[in-house]
């Protein structure tokens, strides 16, 4: 799966993933955008990888909002 937009890429590629709390911040923004919906529609499944900018991200629906 791959996310394009210039918004949400250039919020990936501003994230210091090294930072605990920067995953939960790109996750409340997929989920805020619309974007997690958009991607649980068109079928993404638990452990699918998910390419935004030049991260790529393992599809997990744990995250609680």
């Amino acid at each position: 799966w791959r996310v394009r937009g210039k918004k949400i890429e250039r919020l990936i590629s501003m994230t210091n993933f090294a930072q605990p709390e920067a995953l939960d911040r790109v996750q409340r923004v997929l989920a805020a955008t619309g974007i997690s919906s958009a991607l649980e529609a068109a079928g993404v499944q638990e452990g699918d990888t998910v390419y935004i900018e030049k991260a790529e991200l393992i599809w997990s629906e744990a995250y609680e909002d």
